[in-house]
């Protein structure tokens, strides 16, 4: 019906739109004035496709809204790496799981984005490298062990923050 077409092309373009914003931001050092519920959900339109072909959820719960001042590209690259990173390892073979993003506001400047999930965690014993450049449990099925690390050093160098893994923390 025609309803149906005008709501299909209107999801499209606001997809479109949202990839133009998140696509511009990657490709330089920008900092600007985001709306950061906004900017998240932009985000959420953009990972949703793929996380829900991996057959899982992605949700959110953003708490912070308002302006935020920032380098919106380098929280979309972390972000991104961060939900990959749990659609492609948190869940055993056939599992379908949640992942969720969200936000909390700390200070006028200072937000704190999570990204969880309900799946089967990490193991002690690796805990302490997922930071580390290079360092994969996953290297028979493709894994480089660059992602992590990398949004780690987007955090602290471009961001002035940090990433950490808190165990039991899940959606």
């Amino acid at each position: 019906s025609y309803s149906m077409m005008d709501s299909i092309l209107l999801r499209a373009w606001e997809m479109v739109n949202s990839f133009k914003t998140v696509a511009s931001d990657e490709a330089k050092v920008n900092v600007r004035t985001v709306f950061i519920d906004d900017y998240l959900n932009h985000l959420h339109r953009i990972l949703q496709p793929s996380v829900r072909k991996a057959g899982h959820r992605l949700e959110l719960d953003l708490e912070a809204t308002g302006e935020l001042r920032t380098a919106p590209g380098y929280l979309a690259q972390i972000v991104t790496n961060l939900v990959n990173n749990a659609a492609s390892h948190a869940f055993a073979e056939g599992t379908k799981g949640d992942i969720l993003i969200s936000s909390r506001r700390i200070s006028m400047t200072e937000i704190t984005v999570s990204v969880s999930d309900n799946g089967k965690g990490i193991a002690e014993d690796v805990r302490s490298r997922i930071f580390i450049q290079y360092f994969t449990t996953a290297a028979d099925s493709g894994g480089t062990g660059i992602g992590l690390a990398i949004s780690a050093h987007l955090a602290e160098t471009f961001l002035n923050g940090s990433l950490e893994h808190i165990p039991g923390e899940e959606c």
